[in-house]
């Protein structure tokens, strides 16, 4: 997840470049599609695309229904 989120912090996403691998951080249904887009960008990158299409998966659970949050779990 740190070559992810070292991405992110470098092209300036804000949502997740701004998940803290320390603590948890969390997103709720709406702020989901923004971190949808944010991926986008980091998906022609083959060292994380795994961990790209995880965050995908889970971000298309989360909004299936409400309620749901896509959780980042620190440390």
């Amino acid at each position: 997840m740190t070559r992810l989120l070292k991405e992110a912090q470098l092209r300036e996403l804000p949502f997740l470049a701004g998940v803290d691998e320390y603590d948890d951080t969390i997103f709720n249904r709406r702020q989901t599609h923004t971190v949808a887009l944010e991926l986008v960008e980091l998906r022609e990158m083959t060292e994380i695309r795994n961990q790209v299409e995880d965050i995908e998966a889970a971000i298309g659970i989360v909004q299936q229904r409400p309620h749901r949050y896509l959780v980042f779990n620190g440390d």
